[in-house]
């Protein structure tokens, strides 16, 4: 059931609400919120709470308790819980249980001449929250002069590998790659048209290294496989590794043309087409998963792969495409 709650689709009270879900999957205690017109939410971090998914605390309430009110108790209870207990529980029990005072009105977050104890617990929140920003900033200025720690430690090679290919932050274009073997590796971005980013064809950083595709609407992209020898034509295996969270995903058209070179408008002008096929689009979960191989047939020289997708249809990103010859098994 769990792989039909993301494509459930919504507007922010769903993406709030599946928010919170997947923060508490994870661990991670939450705030929910209600904002004027919207609906977010807030999470815990090290470094202390966050909005997240809409506006500041300023404009945050949940549950008759306002953003700023909430926020005010994180930053206090940062000190110490036993310092909030003599500082700030103490104050509140006199003023409730032994005064008999009603609570302050937690969606202003101010004093009230009829809650005298409770008013002091306010003020005491304050000052603790005060000497946590405090504490927050010379433990920052401390870890500024601390040197980091080298990113071989305490992670394995292969992670290590992804780390540093992304703060390299490479920018460079990725390009076709045939193997010795005849397998022909194609990354998603090594687009001959478009060559950059479009609206509807972009090209982003990948946390599986290098970069990645996101397609919608109904624009084409293509792949010119040039210098193909006539001993390597014949008949591959291709497959897409891709990643999508809807259920119901549009087909991926593929045109596979021969002869002739790629046009600025992506068309296949003064080219022969060889194939045109249908490529099912797996729902992957979130997750990044092969689609199932279907075989092309790629003649000596230039060969053009273009792909497309009927509208309307939902985000799909692609990371490479992968060619075998077909007598080999991928």
């Amino acid at each position: 059931w769990h792989g039909r709650l993301n494509p459930g689709g919504g507007k922010c009270g769903p993406r709030a609400w599946f928010g919170r879900f997947i923060c508490k999957a994870f661990g991670i205690p939450t705030w929910g919120a209600r904002q004027p017109g919207h609906a977010m939410m807030h999470h815990w971090t090290p470094a202390g709470w966050i909005p997240v998914l809409g506006a500041d605390w300023s404009y945050s309430w949940w549950e008759g308790r306002c953003g700023l009110d909430f926020l005010l108790e994180t930053q206090a209870r940062a000190v110490g819980e036993d310092s909030y207990f003599d500082s700030v529980c103490c104050l509140e029990m006199i003023g409730r249980a032994v005064m008999g005072e009603p609570g302050l009105d937690a969606m202003v977050v101010m004093p009230s001449p009829s809650s005298f104890w409770c008013s002091l617990a306010l003020m005491a929140k304050h000052i603790l929250a005060k000497k946590s920003l405090a504490m927050k900033t010379a433990a920052a200025a401390a870890a500024a002069v601390t040197p980091l720690p080298s990113l071989s430690c305490g992670v394995n090679e292969p992670d290590k590998n992804i780390i540093h290919q992304r703060l390299q932050a490479k920018d460079e274009k990725e390009h076709i790659i045939i193997e010795a073997d005849g397998k022909i590796i194609i990354p998603a971005t090594s687009c001959s048209e478009p060559r950059q980013s479009t609206a509807h064809v972009q090209f982003t950083p990948s946390f599986l290294g290098g970069s990645q595709l996101h397609h919608t609407e109904g624009d084409t992209f293509e792949y010119t496989i040039t210098d193909l020898s006539a001993d390597r034509a014949g008949e591959y295996s291709l497959s897409l590794r891709l990643c999508n969270v809807h259920l119901k995903q549009q087909p991926l058209l593929l045109t596979v043309s021969a002869g002739g070179a790629s046009t600025s408008g992506g068309g296949t002008e003064d080219q022969d087409v060889v194939d045109v096929l249908s490529i099912v689009v797996p729902y992957t979960v979130g997750k990044w998963a092969w689609t199932g191989p279907v075989t092309i047939h790629l003649a000596p020289g230039t060969n053009v792969l273009s792909f497309s997708r009927e509208t309307p249809n939902f985000g799909l990103s692609i990371k490479d495409i992968i060619c075998t010859q077909a007598t080999d098994q991928y």
